[in-house]
């Protein structure tokens, strides 16, 4: 599942060797994390670097951040972002079950299954004298940025909405001559990214279509 992946991909890291030479040479004053299931991430911001963090969210608010960060489910009015639905006053009793849920969930899945693997996993990676309490390290974060904008989606309590960000720096020349040309020959094309933990070219046919035809 989705948070085996999590701690897979931590275990990962924290056991390169290049990644133990970059954490022990390294020393910085903020550091912008990447949030999206990224709990190692933060930690490792944390409990090693020890200073100050900032974390980001390319994605709507996940149901898994309200009691990582803080905030309230606003339930009543602002459906789950897992089963969708529609918000505000045409919001059904169902979609409200599910928004209220699906928080519990989550916090059930992280305090039974995923905490303590993860406080054993950087205990050791990171050569700590005792398991870090991964609550507490998540309640350290200066700010939560979300990369969405209340006048597309919903606005949130507690979170601070910075969508619109665009790209400064050129693309690279093969990439920026496909959009061109897609340009020139259609009514235009979208640039995105699934990360680097997706191999789309290993999907099955099936995926592959239905997200080129989108």
């Amino acid at each position: 599942g989705i948070l085996g992946n999590a701690l897979l991909t931590c275990k990962t890291f924290v056991e390169a060797p290049s990644f133990q030479r970059l954490i022990h040479d390294t020393r910085f004053d903020l550091v912008i994390v990447d949030s999206a299931i990224n709990d190692c991430g933060v930690d490792l911001t944390y409990l090693h670097y020890k200073c100050p963090f900032v974390v980001y969210s390319v994605l709507a608010s996940f149901p898994f951040y309200f009691d990582d960060y803080g905030f309230h489910t606003e339930s009543s009015s602002i459906p789950s972002l897992e089963s969708g639905g529609k918000g505000g006053p045409d919001m059904s009793l169902y979609d409200r079950i599910i928004a209220t849920w699906q928080p519990l969930k989550w916090f059930w899945r992280k305090q039974t299954y995923y905490y303590s693997r993860l406080s054993a996993m950087l205990k050791d990676g990171l050569n700590l004298e005792q398991s870090p309490d991964m609550a507490d390290v998540h309640s350290k974060a200066r700010v939560v940025l979300v990369n969405t904008h209340y006048s597309i989606y919903y606005a949130w309590a507690l979170f601070v909405q910075v969508g619109g960000i665009v790209m400064t720096e050129p693309l690279p020349a093969e990439i920026g001559a496909f959009i061109a040309r897609s340009v020139s020959k259609s009514r235009g094309f979208v640039y995105g990214c699934v990360g680097t933990l997706v191999r789309v070219s290993k999907a099955s046919p099936a995926p592959r279509t239905k997200l080129c035809s989108a």
